[in-house]
């Protein structure tokens, strides 16, 4: 723990994994440029994981997974002391902001009315930052510098994207999406399994899903697919997902929490893109390894697709070939 005279400043991002993932990525690529500062870092507790263990995060707290009047008095009366002089609200919301008043501070700074979600927020911190971005860890990043009155600086961070090995042991694959509209049918992952047992036949493909009716689709999907060298995987803790994670070789998914901690922690992946863009979410951006299709509706946006949750098929998504798409990510790895 840093000196009580440091400056300390407390960041808020309780939630979701992938935004928690990208936040504490934009974190790690900045560094004081003069005093020391003390960094604590408000999270919900199902993703606490993604950030213990972050080099320069020097106090974690915690919220618990269901926010209720009283457990805000809890966090307040155990959080009154010692008060921190900058809380950061990366999250942007009312319920953030709510947070943020729980624990002693001198200011908040968040969003302006162009990124806040929530109308009142720019009008209830002490300062708000506001200005378009090419992507979410970039956003963040520009908020944190702001915060801190430009006084820290983008320190060297490997952007290479990890070259995959001829010698493919296992792969992950994460098919389930929060939102139908981001994920790929039965059929297109069957074409799919099919064209990496051409590329590494002998490999072992592993299966992740987390709810119920997630397993439910991956489980119809092994008795349609025909590939016995296919296994669903237990349920795991994000802890546990993570060291799955270093022990494979490839992940494979759709745009989704499990794709951003892959591509943290450094394991080459191919990711399905559709009604977001990889310039806006994918550590690496656009590429072979971040495929999209072409949506019906002509949507042009910026980092997502205003029909996101609504859409009834989305045809950035169902429009991709599929075998056009792997050829072209196994040639980018000049295994072709």
């Amino acid at each position: 723990m840093g000196a009580s005279s440091n400056l300390r400043v407390l960041i808020v991002k309780t939630s979701a994994l992938g935004d928690v993932v990208q936040g504490i990525d934009a974190f790690k690529s900045l560094k004081p440029m003069r005093a020391p500062i003390h960094w604590g870092w408000v999270v919900a507790e199902p993703y606490l994981p993604l950030v213990e263990g972050t080099e320069g995060i020097d106090e974690i707290l915690t919220i618990p997974r269901k926010w209720s009047f009283k457990s805000w008095l809890a966090f307040r009366k155990q959080h009154r002391k010692p008060k921190w002089d900058i809380i950061i609200d990366l999250q942007g919301l009312l319920k953030s902001y709510i947070v943020s008043l729980a624990i002693k501070h001198d200011e908040v700074v968040s969003w302006g009315p162009k990124q806040s979600r929530d109308r009142l927020v720019p009008y209830l911190a002490t300062r708000v930052y506001d200005e378009s971005f090419v992507s979410s860890r970039e956003k963040y990043r520009k908020l944190i510098q702001y915060a801190l009155q430009n006084n820290l600086v983008e320190v060297e961070v490997d952007h290479e994207k990890p070259k995959l090995s001829e010698d493919v042991k296992h792969i992950i694959c994460s098919p389930g999406s929060v939102w139908p509209t981001k994920r790929l049918d039965h059929k297109a992952w069957g074409l799919l399994i099919k064209e990496m047992r051409k590329s590494f036949p002998n490999t072992k493909i592993s299966m992740i899903a987390g709810k119920d009716r997630e397993r439910d689709w991956v489980n119809e999907g092994l008795a349609i697919w025909e590939d016995e060298g296919i296994e669903l995987a237990g349920s795991m803790n994000l802890k546990e997902l993570k060291a799955w994670f270093q022990n494979s070789d490839l992940y494979v998914g759709m745009d989704s929490g499990p794709s951003h901690i892959a591509s943290s922690i450094g394991l080459p992946t191919f990711i399905f893109y559709g009604p977001s863009l990889p310039a806006a979410y994918d550590q690496f951006g656009e590429g072979p390894h971040a495929p999209r299709g072409v949506c019906h509706l002509n949507e042009d946006f910026e980092q997502r697709c205003s029909k996101l949750r609504i859409c009834e098929s989305c045809s950035a998504i169902t429009s991709i070939d599929i075998s056009k798409a792997w050829s072209q990510f196994i040639e980018s790895h000049k295994l072709l």
